[in-house]
């Protein structure tokens, strides 16, 4: 099931990237090293404070919501402050 999954993914990335470049006219290449350099660092930023949320304590729903929505705002913050660009 994932394999196909995954497949089915990766054949729409590519034939939706084709048609980004080819029909519209979008400088791929040019979008994807841009975002890598910025994501990269958020993806970083969100993995250090996410090795800190495992140590807080606590069992049940209520806790995993609560890191759930720690987590969230970090990763949101994090992509906000890294991830975008002025334009």
């Amino acid at each position: 099931m994932i394999i196909g999954t995954v497949s089915g993914w990766l054949i729409a990335q590519y034939i939706m990237n084709f048609y980004y470049h080819k029909i519209i006219g979008l400088n791929i290449i040019r979008f994807f090293k841009e975002l890598s350099n910025r994501i990269l660092l958020t993806i970083i930023f969100v993995l250090a404070i996410s090795y800190f949320i495992n140590y807080l304590p606590g069992k049940g729903w209520l806790n995993f919501i609560s890191k759930s929505l720690i987590y969230s705002l970090i990763y949101g913050f994090g992509v906000f402050l890294f991830g975008f660009i002025e334009f």
